[in-house]
């Protein structure tokens, strides 16, 4: 794992084969080893198998039910979602994943009506039911797919997508040109043409790129302006242009009947198990133990009696060094286990803050006795 380098003292620990930095100042640091070489019982990477592989299908299918859905609210307009809110996203994930119609606090009746009506419409034909996973397992996964969306939402990523937009709408043969004229619808007062690119004034001329940068600002203004409308309905506003791009294209231009290619996603997408990882906590993994009752019955017998079975050092063996404790939860995505590990941290003990109680070993200086 790479740690910046801003003059904190770090500290080098673990085997010599594999060095792992801790930053003595931080409070919690996560680090990425070999599944196989962490989790020390064949049935446990098989836990961790099954896990992943049901967030894969629970992510995939919840991803593409609420994307699906908000295509179809913006057309017929019907409720949208928060989608920078676990809340809706839990939702959508449980009821994909188990049919569950209980709807957290962000989400009204009525987005969870339409939400249910679209999804039987849709989805009807697919078998996404996972069973036997509580309430963190799909929580864990909202919060990724909500902080997913909450980068997506920001401007600077709203501002790619304007300038890929730009460069297919109007058939810009260079993404420098669509940036130029991005920079500029964009700003909040007129700028000058000193940092135009020359090339683009040369082939489309001043008058032109003034019209295409006042009617794209009064577009953006109008859907940003309005207090319903947001990064979501002008995304998907320039979806919709892109898609007409060809009755503008210019066969004059490039001496080409195939309009350039330009693309970008409504919502965040993934491929199955390439960028998301699913987290487990010791819970998780102990309701994990009935799926590999009958395949590894010796360790079912060992961790279900086991007086720590809610604890992750029941499943998986990681080091404790220098005064940092393993947290209570990792991360992997069926190839590599990402630990978090935590320093000092406070825990909630019936309804109480605990703090871990400290270990302190004697030095040389320490036990050198005092001179008289």
């Amino acid at each position: 794992m790479t740690t910046r380098d801003r003059g904190k003292r770090s500290r080098c620990v673990g085997d010599d084969d594999e060095c792992i930095l801790l930053d003595q100042k931080e409070r919690t640091t996560v680090i990425p080893t070999g599944l196989v070489s962490h989790a020390v019982d064949p049935a446990v990477v098989r836990m961790v198998e099954i896990a992943c592989e049901a967030s894969d299908v629970i992510t995939c299918f919840g991803n593409d039910a609420v994307f699906s859905y908000c295509v179809a609210a913006l057309r017929n307009g019907l409720p949208l979602p928060n989608l920078e809110d676990k809340s809706f996203w839990q939702f959508a994930l449980k009821h994909a994943a188990q049919g569950s119609t209980v709807r957290g606090p962000g989400v009204s009746e009525q987005l969870a009506s339409a939400f249910i009506a679209h999804y039987a419409e849709s989805f009807a034909e697919h078998d996404t039911r996972r069973l036997g996973y509580h309430a963190n397992f799909f929580e864990y996964m909202a919060v990724n797919e909500a902080q997913n969306y909450c980068e997506y939402a920001k401007m600077e990523t709203l501002n790619e997508h304007l300038i890929t937009y730009l460069k297919g709408k109007y058939q810009l043969r260079w993404k420098s040109w669509a940036k130029a004229l991005a920079q500029r619808i964009v700003a909040p007062e007129p700028l000058n043409y000193h940092d135009m690119h020359s090339e683009l004034v040369e082939d489309r001329g001043t008058a032109w790129i003034d019209e295409v940068i006042w009617m794209e600002s009064l577009e953006r203004n109008r859907f940003l302006g309005m207090e319903d409308n947001g990064p979501l309905r002008y995304r998907y506003w320039m979806l919709e242009q892109l898609d007409t791009a060809v009755a503008l294209h210019d066969p004059l231009y490039d001496g080409e009947d195939t309009p350039i290619p330009a693309r970008f996603t409504l919502l965040p997408s993934h491929s199955c198990g390439s960028t998301r990882f699913v987290d487990l906590c010791g819970y998780t993994m102990f309701k994990l133990l009935p799926k590999i009752r009958h395949t590894h019955p010796d360790f079912y017998d060992r961790a279900n009696a086991s007086p720590r079975k809610a604890k992750l050092d029941t499943y998986f063996n990681a080091p404790r060094k220098n005064g940092w404790q393993r947290g209570r939860l990792v991360r992997s995505n069926g190839v590599e286990l990402h630990t978090l590990f935590e320093k000092n941290m406070e825990y909630m003990i019936n309804g109480r803050p605990k703090k871990r109680a400290k270990k302190w070993r004697a030095t040389d200086k320490d036990s050198t006795p005092k001179r008289k």
